[in-house]
């Protein structure tokens, strides 16, 4: 895509008006290139934001967000999907691309890999604080048709907080302080 970075604008302001109370429609005129602005769904009075968008093989769009009644302390947050089919110029029913029963899934990333495969990463907010969320990831060779994706294999990305503690976490270390001053 020649203009990614424009196109990535278009998409939030997407976004952002099929999550607000008001619809908002608006046409985009620079240069040759024309841009409807829709909403992918009705407006709703759920929180919805984090968007992301990635182009399939063949042209269509697949576009990922979180949806629930708050973000990391509602337990009712998923990651929603829907695909733009350009043969019929029509986004479909969202769906669900991930959840996890009562924890909190957020800000999903979409991407092909140069294996024509789609990854999902986002995490899953385990205690209601940002530093207790989990990163996962989901690989799918089967997302050509409507729909969610078929996924192939799903994990963890385990990360350390940096590479000064090979032996573990010690008594001096920053975030251990930290907790121990807070409890």
């Amino acid at each position: 895509m020649k203009n990614f970075p424009a196109f990535l604008l278009i998409f939030l302001l997407i976004i952002s008006a099929g999550c607000s109370e008001k619809q908002k429609y608006a046409k985009l005129i620079s240069g040759k290139d024309t841009l409807m602005i829709e909403n992918i769904f009705p407006p709703q009075a759920k929180h919805c934001h984090a968007s992301a968008i990635t182009e399939l093989p063949g042209g269509d769009l697949l576009a990922a967000w979180f949806l629930g009644s708050g973000e990391r302390t509602s337990d009712d947050v998923a990651i929603m999907g829907s695909r733009y089919d350009h043969s019929v110029n029509q986004w479909e029913e969202p769906f669900v691309m991930a959840d996890v029963p009562g924890f909190p899934d957020i800000n999903p990333v979409l991407f092909i890999d140069n294996e024509a495969r789609l990854w999902l990463v986002w995490y899953t907010v385990m205690a209601y604080q940002w530093d207790t969320s989990i990163l996962k990831y989901r690989i799918s060779d089967d997302f050509k048709g409507l729909g969610a994706p078929v996924w192939k294999w799903q994990d963890m990305i385990h990360i350390k907080p940096d590479s000064s503690c090979p032996e573990g976490i010690g008594m001096n270390e920053m975030y251990v302080r930290k907790l121990t001053a807070k409890y």
